[in-house]
Order: structure tokens, then sequence, then C-alpha cells
């Protein structure tokens, strides 16, 4: 059985995770409703969505 420290420590965990799960996923969804906006690609080139935004001078390399 976990003690309360271990589990405070894992929920800890579990929320850090789900935050950066969360960050990603509006990262993702920006450069989507911008590549839309500025029809930069089809809806189906999602996986390349950060590329488009680059190749536009909208990002930086490191980024894209």
């Amino acid at each position: 059985m976990l003690s309360e420290e271990k589990k405070h420590i894992i929920t800890k965990q579990d929320a850090v995770i789900l935050n950066i799960e969360r960050a990603c996923r509006a990262t993702i969804d920006m450069g989507t409703r911008i590549v839309r906006k500025k029809s930069l690609a089809s809806r189906k080139a999602i996986d390349q969505h950060f590329r488009y935004l680059k190749k536009d001078n909208l990002i930086s390399l490191e980024l894209s």
C-alpha cells in the first residue's frame, strides 16, 4: 500500500503530465487554426501544419 506522501507525489505527477498534454493539444489546435485561416494546407495535412507555419515564416525552425 502506498503512503500518503507517495500518493501525493503521484497525484502531482499526474497533474503535471495532464497539463503538458493540454499545452501540447492547445499548441496543435492553434497551429491548425492558423494554417486553416491562412489556407496554407488541407485538413488532411495536420501532421505537417508546423512545417507550413515555418514555410510561411510564422514560427521558427526550432518550433517546426
